[in-house]
């Protein structure tokens, strides 16, 4: 019991970070667009 309830744990931390993995990549395109408009 104790082992599965540790996997759904871990199941749930790495959607979270995958979910904001792409929160994180969004905001850097972003950040970077706005540098390269500047740049120019």
């Amino acid at each position: 019991m104790k082992v599965g309830f540790e996997n759904m744990i871990v199941k749930i931390i790495l959607k979270l970070l995958a979910l904001n993995l792409k929160r994180i990549q969004n905001f850097y395109y972003r950040f970077a667009g706005e540098l390269l408009k500047q740049v120019e």
